[in-house]
């Protein structure tokens, strides 16, 4: 069979996007959060409707990034990415405009919006 650039230029997109796809799969907090909490655990789903309730104006939709902040989808943090600093951050919020929700979130919300997190790295 004789490939002709109306076939090859297809696949050669096609080649491209599933090679782009695999490697940004591979690398990141959000493979180990997902080998954690699963894929899609009912943890993950309880942080991302925190999310979209206390932390989106800032953060943005599912993390890419808001009016205040870098996005989180980035996988990296300038106070650390780990489960135990994520829940730092959320606790005890952080200078130049990240609130604190100690007091406002009880641990098990605060345990799925930081598995939220992670997911999305």
């Amino acid at each position: 069979m004789i490939m002709t650039p109306r076939i090859l230029i297809p696949l050669a997109a096609l080649a491209a996007l599933a090679a782009m796809l695999f490697a940004s799969g591979c690398e990141g907090g959000g493979k180990e959060a997902q080998r954690e909490y699963g894929a899609r655990s009912p943890h993950v789903a309880a942080g991302e409707a925190l999310f979209e309730q206390h932390c989106r104006d800032c953060h943005g939709k599912q993390g890419t990034g808001g009016h205040m902040t870098d996005p989180l989808k980035r996988g990296s943090f300038a106070f650390g990415g780990s489960k135990e600093e994520i829940i730092a951050t959320i606790l005890q919020g952080r200078p130049q405009g990240m609130p604190a929700f100690e007091g406002s979130l009880d641990g098990e919300q605060v345990e799925s919006l930081a598995a939220y997190v992670r997911w999305l790295q």
